[in-house]
This record gives structure tokens, sequence and C-alpha cells, in this order.
């Protein structure tokens, strides 16, 4: 149980990490629409 336990850790880890990222650039990417509108505003 024990030895089996780490790389469950480590799995959880990585599963995390990923989930992460994509919630990081789905977040971002409406965010970066709103600066690309600013930005078209601005050169217009």
């Amino acid at each position: 149980m024990r030895s089996n336990f780490r790389p469950n850790i480590r799995l959880a880890t990585n599963i995390l990490l990923v989930i992460g990222t994509f919630a990081i650039a789905l977040k971002i990417a409406p965010i970066a629409e709103v600066y690309q509108e600013k930005i078209y505003v601005l050169i217009i």
C-alpha cells in the first residue's frame, strides 16, 4: 500500500497540472480577445 501510494500522488499532480493549465488557457483566451479589440480600436 505504501509503495503503491507514491506513483498515484505523482499521477494525480500531473492530472491537476494539466487541468490547471487548461483552466488558465481558457481564462486567458477571452481576456486576450478583449485586449486585441482594444488594440484594434486604438489603431483605428
